[in-house]
């Protein structure tokens, strides 16, 4: 289960395009070994705790079937360019159950009952897992081929006439063992393909923002597999919720990576946050009116258009203000004039809005201008999340229409860095930090994961641990 949930975690349904992934993921094989010991302790665990049914039909019967001994396997993992190659080795058991059986030869009905030991050992799996893709282009895990072994089975009756069988039985043991080891892999491999089936359903497509967007986290092409590791490639494209449409934007190559100190890497490339730019411009979403009632109560005052000489309001840094809309209240419209440029660089991201700001007192315009507006930030990693931070800013004011007078116009800068630094850049933050899922199953956690920005994308290097059952 620990296998098929790794290999999951690089897998999303999707539609296969020949397209440069926006998102990107690596487990390399620091990871990969990471993930088979975990896969070995799991294995332990379910066969020490497996319960066998009791088996038969109308003439013969075995019940009461418990282990005795139980040496759980030896795990190894490996990677080649046909997928993953997992073998099970130097596993042996033995069980005990309770035999009868009864047959009816013309007039008679011969019966007999008695209990026996069964002793495996030497016992090895290879199985092979790759992804296909089904009529639809989805992926599946499947496995692409299986081969058992048991190096020794001996069979032990006791009871009954067990002196007879414990003679004769070299007659049909090897059918026995060969029986039992071709059923091994019909098991394993019906395993493998009726769960890797169920556990994809419950992989995430996409991550949310917000109500009203997500991210696209499917696949561009099939997954990846190389000796040295997995890699899977998504589109990372942003997008509303309440009506797609495709960007006119497509993700640059991300650069070779020679690096495999960690066991897994997440490459963001800053096409997700380009998308996400067009597709809110173009949803007519960057659009926000400040007034009275949004603000908390303790900063309402601040829109007043008259207040007291001790009191800090827009009437007292715009003195014609409150001489022309007295006893009122300021509402500041802001919208976006141009989608948003927004790059990864070296220093950590670079976004510039573009704003059309009107200011309204009493219902009346007083004043319009464009504004840029520079922000810089941050990102890291808190709990499997991708979170931000603005930073800092610096904005210009140009195309200034204004009915109280060139004299006035002097304290409009000052007016924007405090509608920027109050009510903006923490309405920014609040929604940066809420964050944004990457594309992992449920019981991988980030251990020292450490967040590089590069130009054109980031770089999350971390170590794993799975914390399932």
């Amino acid at each position: 289960m620990c296998t098929i949930k790794i290999l999951i975690f690089l897998l999303v349904l999707a539609q296969t395009r020949s397209l440069n992934p926006g998102v990107k993921t690596r487990l390399t094989e620091k990871g990969l070994n990471a993930v088979n010991q975990v896969a070995q302790s799991l294995v332990a665990r379910e066969l020490d705790k497996l319960q066998l049914p009791d088996q038969g039909d109308d003439q013969v019967s075995l019940r009461n079937i418990r282990k005795e001994s139980l040496t759980p396997p030896q795990s190894q993992m490996s990677l080649s360019t046909n997928g993953l190659t997992w073998v099970l080795r130097d596993f042996s058991t033995s069980i005990h159950f309770d035999w009868s059986y009864r047959k009816k030869v013309l007039f008679f009905t011969i019966r007999d009952s008695g209990s026996a030991t069964a002793s495996f050992s030497g016992v090895s799996l290879t199985i092979t897992l790759a992804v296909d893709l089904d009529g639809n282009q989805e992926p599946l895990l499947r496995s692409r081929g299986c081969s058992a072994n048991i190096g020794d089975f001996n069979l032990k009756f006791h009871g009954g006439n067990a002196w007879l069988y414990n003679l004769i039985k070299g007659l049909f043991q090897n059918s026995i063992k060969n029986k039992i080891r071709d059923k091994i892999c019909e098991l394993v491999e019906k395993f493998v393909n009726e769960n890797g089936a169920r556990e994809l359903r419950t992989m995430k497509t996409s991550a949310n923002v917000g109500d009203l967007f997500a991210l696209d986290f499917k696949l561009t092409e099939s997954l990846v597999f190389t000796p040295q590791y997995i890699e899977s490639r998504h589109s990372g494209e942003f997008y509303s919720k309440t009506g797609r449409t495709t960007t006119p934007l497509t993700p640059a190559p991300i650069p070779d990576w020679p690096y495999t100190d960690n066991m897994l890497y997440i490459w963001v490339t800053d096409y997700t946050a380009k998308t996400a730019a067009y597709v809110t411009q173009s949803k007519d979403f960057l659009k926000y009116t400040i007034t009275k009632q949004s603000l908390a109560a303790k900063d309402r005052n601040i829109l007043d258009t008259t207040c007291s000489s001790r009191d800090f309001c827009a009437g007292s840094i715009l003195d014609s203000l409150s001489e022309n809309y007295p006893n009122t209240s300021v509402a500041i419209d802001i919208r976006s004039a141009k989608t948003p440029e927004v790059a990864f660089t070296t220093s950590g991201l670079d976004l510039k809005l573009y704003g059309q700001l009107t200011f309204t007192a009493g219902g009346q315009t007083f004043l319009s201008c464009l504004v840029t507006l520079s922000l810089s930030g941050t990102a890291h990693i808190e709990k499997e999340i991708l979170v931000g931070n603005i930073v800092d800013f610096s904005l210009s004011v140009s195309d200034v229409t204004s009915t109280l007078g060139d004299a006035q116009i002097d304290n409009l800068n000052k007016v924007l860095n405090g509608v920027v630094s109050t009510f903006v850049q923490p309405a920014l933050n609040d929604l940066a930090n809420k964050g944004v899922d990457l594309p992992i199953v449920k019981d991988i956690r980030f251990t020292n994961a450490k967040l590089t920005f590069y130009n054109g994308y980031l770089v999350v290097a971390t170590d794993v641990t799975y914390t399932g059952n």
